[in-house]
């Protein structure tokens, strides 16, 4: 807008605002004018409605354009709300950003992992949390919030109005959603959850900061002082239910993100065979650092060294994960004949649970300590394979030949 066009618009606001008889019908006049390209029977469809999602089907009323404009300017002034509106109806780009509440880690500082994603320390109450968001969450979800970390991903959107579809039905092709990193190349903007993005940075996190990184609640933000955030509702929000760790929750700091970028990296260069193979073994060994059965940990934990180190074979299973894992795992030979041991006791444990549902508890007189650094300790073995396998870029071809020559 012009000069001109400005001042008008700050009297108007002015008058509107003291409650004038004629104002609003004036104000909305001014707002059809400036915005009759997007314009269709007094209705004008906006980029909140892919963002925030649950649109009207034939776009917004201008009269809803009209009150966000005067509830700018009630809030933040009316200079405010004339830059909001001049803004509108200028730029062709907004931004906004998917958000995560992640169990599993903590940051005591903002911590970019890549250029627009970064994990951020959560407000201190969930009072400060919920400005964040138009939806409810239960208190429960979300306390103590200091052991969670929020992760934030910019994205963009264009345009910012459009004219309604004549037939009167939403169509969420005429905005153009972006995530601005680029890193995730196969982030489904469509979906405000998905496999995908978990894959794509979670299991990376997760295997850096040995911890179960997992998503309990994610969302999309848009300021509520956007002139063209029109959504009256509730956010669309995907609740993923509360995952209660073992354990607390790990401190990230710069060397877990860079480390977790390597890992990144890494599964960015296996081809999708291999990668959805590999990912059986990281899915089973992040479900074993979840707080559950002793029993059901130990069988998470052989599902993974099974997709590790004896995908090929439903027999010999015991001989060959021991050989092969103390083979992978080990370079002396004396540490691999201990390492064999171990792998034994593992897949005897595991074969326990799953027949009995039990383990060697009372046989073995061990304490539930005893039987936690157990379970901690497979839990490294596996977690080092699964690093291992990433390092070299891919699986061993041929068992027999790489260990016997």
């Amino acid at each position: 807008m012009n000069t001109d066009r400005k001042q008008e618009l700050i009297g108007l606001l002015h008058a509107a605002l003291t409650d004038s008889p004629t104002a609003k019908p004036k104000l909305l006049d001014f707002i059809k004018e400036e915005l009759e390209e997007f314009i269709l029977e007094d209705r004008i469809e906006s980029a909140s409605s892919v963002i925030i999602r649950n649109p009207p089907i034939n776009g917004y009323p201008l009269k809803d354009l009209q009150s966000k404009l005067l509830e700018i300017a009630k809030t933040k002034g009316v200079e405010a709300a004339v830059s909001a509106f001049d803004r509108g109806t200028t730029d062709t780009q907004t931004f906004f950003q998917y958000m995560a509440l992640l169990e599993g880690i903590y940051v005591e500082k903002e911590t970019q992992i890549f250029d627009g994603v970064r994990l951020v320390p959560p407000p201190e109450t969930l009072s400060e949390l919920s400005q964040l968001f138009n939806f409810n969450v239960s208190e429960w979800q979300l306390t103590p919030l200091c052991e969670k970390t929020l992760l934030v991903v910019d994205a963009s959107v264009s345009p910012i109005f459009h004219k309604p579809n004549p037939g009167g039905y939403y169509s969420g092709s005429t905005f153009q959603v972006k995530e601005n990193s680029g890193q995730f190349p196969n982030f489904d903007e469509s979906e405000i959850y998905n496999d995908d993005f978990y894959m794509e940075l979670c299991q990376p996190l997760s295997l850096a900061c040995n911890s179960a990184v997992q998503i309990s609640l994610q969302w999309r933000f848009l300021a509520k002082n956007e002139i063209f955030n029109l959504i009256s509702g509730r956010t669309e929000s995907t609740q993923l239910g509360r995952i209660d760790l073992s354990g607390s929750s790990t401190k990230v700091g710069k060397s877990q993100i860079e480390k977790a970028k390597r890992i990144y990296n890494e599964f960015a260069k296996f081809d999708s065979k291999q990668k959805e193979k590999l990912l059986i073994a990281v899915d089973r060994w992040i479900q074993s650092k979840t707080s559950q059965a002793d029993t059901d940990r130990m069988i998470d934990l052989g599902v993974a060294f099974e997709s590790l180190y004896v995908p090929d074979s439903r027999s010999e299973s015991t001989f060959k994960l021991g050989v092969r894992a103390a083979w992978h795992l080990e370079e002396e030979p004396s540490n691999r004949k201990k390492m064999k041991k171990k792998f034994g006791e593992i897949y005897d444990w595991r074969s326990k649970a799953v027949h009995t549902g039990k383990l060697p508890k009372k046989t073995k007189n061990l304490s539930q300590e005893e039987i936690d650094a157990f379970i901690e300790e497979a839990q490294n073995y596996c977690q080092d394979s699964i690093l291992k396998v990433l390092k070299q870029g891919k699986f061993p071809d041929n068992w027999d030949e790489l260990i016997f020559g």
